[in-house]
């Protein structure tokens, strides 16, 4: 089937006070975004999920010309609606990634044995793509001062829905001259340059490595890499792009650091504490290849110091009916299908035989993953919803998880389990 596209729209919610204070310390002479303060979500228990949430006029509707209106049908269906685009992009917060691109530094004609970098900036954004849209990025030093400005490159529309691609575009001449050799946090401003309206408002922390530390003439070569360690217990529970829209797989996915082999994964699913379904269950595309991926460009030498990839989770009898249509069941037997079994699943993640990984969702009585306290937060694709993932056997920084999530925007009450 063609690729679809499917969108939560929900008003992203300030960062906690601590780091707003924090932040107008990082960056005094930027702009201070006005933004609506919803309800504080609960933390300490799975949220409801059996009833839709409130209406809202941020939100798209389904379009009924183009059949994207709810079927209708006998049984419970999973109101799987595909939402329409509009005519005012929405930046997808967790595709946002800023990376720090290694180029050379010549200090003298004589020196060039030296690497420096430059930031860059890459997000999709939910769009109709009714017209071009033009943002800008404005960087920024750790003492606040502007670094420098560059337009983002427009990419092209993908599907019905309209995902776009943003980017920096690749370093020409005169950006060449802002490289930087020194790490520390640094800011950034993304701008709708037509509606001056600010998308995307936060800060990063720039990191280096020896690239070759046994080797004295390239003592001055240094991997740059933006500390991305927030990302290990943030997972996601949704669809894939092309999926079979009548009963489709649903998805889990999880952030890993280092290189990881697909073979020594294993990927257990629990339903109201009662295991249904393994990876292992003669399931070969189970475990998907990373879908996203940090560092791998920036920071090759040193893998498990900076490198950060998503993994995707799913099991071939686990499936979401939609409608009436029951292919799946009758094809595979012993099928779990959401709108015959709601609950609380647990999933968990082994790799080489041990535990690095638990996350658990709820499934309502109509077999949809609904809007939960934390996915209200921020706009995602395929009715993707966030939830915390317990780490454990990996090393990681969890006491600056708080200020590094989403590049210094934290979903507030998300606490790592």
């Amino acid at each position: 089937m063609s690729k679809r596209y499917f969108l939560i729209f929900a008003l992203l919610a300030p960062a906690a006070l601590g780091w707003q204070a924090a932040a107008a310390a990082q960056f005094p002479r930027l702009p201070k975004i006005e933004r609506p303060k919803p309800e504080q979500p609960k933390t300490t228990a799975q949220p409801a999920t059996t009833a839709q949430p409130e209406a809202d006029a941020s939100r798209p509707r389904p379009s009924a010309e183009s059949g994207d209106a709810a079927k209708q049908g006998a049984g419970r269906p999973a109101g799987l609606d595909r939402p329409a685009a509009s005519n005012r992009p929405v930046l997808l917060k967790d595709t946002l990634e800023i990376k720090a691109f290694r180029v050379n530094y010549w200090k003298s004609p004589e020196q060039g044995d030296y690497w420096s970098w430059l930031p860059q900036v890459r997000f999709f954004i939910f769009f109709d793509n009714s017209s071009t849209q033009r943002f800008t990025a404005d960087w920024y030093k750790p003492d606040g001062s502007l670094w420098f400005s560059e337009p983002l490159k427009y990419g092209h529309a993908s599907g019905v829905e309209r995902v776009v691609r943003i980017t920096s575009d690749h370093p020409d001449a005169e950006k060449m001259k802002n490289t930087a050799i020194t790490t520390g946090t640094y800011g950034l401003k993304v701008t709708n340059a037509k509606s001056g309206e600010v998308a995307f408002q936060g800060k990063f922390r720039v990191n280096r490595v020896a690239a070759f530390p046994d080797e004295p003439k390239y003592k001055n070569r240094f991997e740059f890499y933006v500390e991305e360690d927030w990302l290990l217990p943030v997972a996601y529970v949704g669809y894939e792009d092309d999926a079979n829209w009548e009963a489709p797989h649903p998805f889990v996915w999880m952030w890993f650091k280092g290189q990881r082999d697909v073979k020594d994964f294993e990927a257990r699913l629990l339903h109201n504490g009662r295991q249904i379904a393994s990876t292992d269950e003669n399931c070969n595309n189970c475990v998907r290849t990373p879908r996203q991926e940090r560092g791998t460009d920036s920071c090759s030498t040193h893998p498990e110091q900076c490198q950060w990839h998503q993994w995707g989770f799913h099991w071939k009898n686990f499936v979401t009916i939609n409608t009436n249509y029951d292919y799946y069941k009758t094809r595979v037997p012993n099928t779990t299908a959401t709108n015959e079994a709601p609950g609380e699943y647990t999933v968990q993640i082994f790799y080489r035989n041990v535990l690095v990984r638990e996350a658990k969702f709820t499934v309502n009585d109509k077999g949809s993953f609904h809007p939960n306290a934390f996915s209200e937060q921020l706009p995602a694709a395929n009715y993707t919803i966030l939830v915390p993932a317990k780490i454990s056997g990996e090393k990681w920084s969890p006491a600056t998880f708080k200020t590094d999530m989403f590049y210094g925007n934290p979903v507030s009450g998300f606490n790592v389990p």
